[in-house]
């Protein structure tokens, strides 16, 4: 879905992804190679970031339903990512959804969504484990 960004999208998004990181008060070690990686992703040096805008001046960017629910999947996907979805980060998460006029219903099923997809990539990473394990026995 990044794909559907333009550049000044991906370089808002990036700066949406740090605001959220920032606001349970600390960027962990998780969060941070995530973070680098998205950056890297979308062509985006991490360095330029300002890494102190806010969503009021960043949601209005994303225009189309498509960008909006990848930035909202992307936001979900970097919560999740390291097992703690704090309240700090469900509150941004809901302000950037509400400041995108994105139904609560919607931001429901996009949220399920995405944690769908991290099971799925648990699983695929077990399989491929186990399937590692079985073969050096051979």
């Amino acid at each position: 879905m990044l794909d559907r960004l333009n550049p000044n999208e991906q370089k808002a998004l990036m700066e949406l992804l740090l605001y959220l990181a920032k606001t349970d008060g600390t960027v962990d070690d998780i969060e941070g190679a995530v973070l680098h990686q998205y950056a890297d992703l979308v062509h985006v040096d991490f360095d330029t970031l300002e890494g102190d805008l806010s969503p009021d001046e960043l949601v209005p960017q994303f225009e189309s339903p498509a960008t909006k629910v990848a930035v909202l999947q992307e936001l979900f996907r970097l919560s999740h990512m390291n097992g703690a979805f704090t309240i700090s980060e469900q509150s941004a998460i809901l302000e950037v959804g509400a400041q995108m006029g994105m139904p609560m219903a919607l931001l429901r099923k996009i949220e399920a969504w995405v944690l769908d997809d991290l099971r799925l990539t648990v699983r695929a990473e077990e399989l491929t484990e186990e399937a590692e394990r079985l073969f050096q026995r051979i």
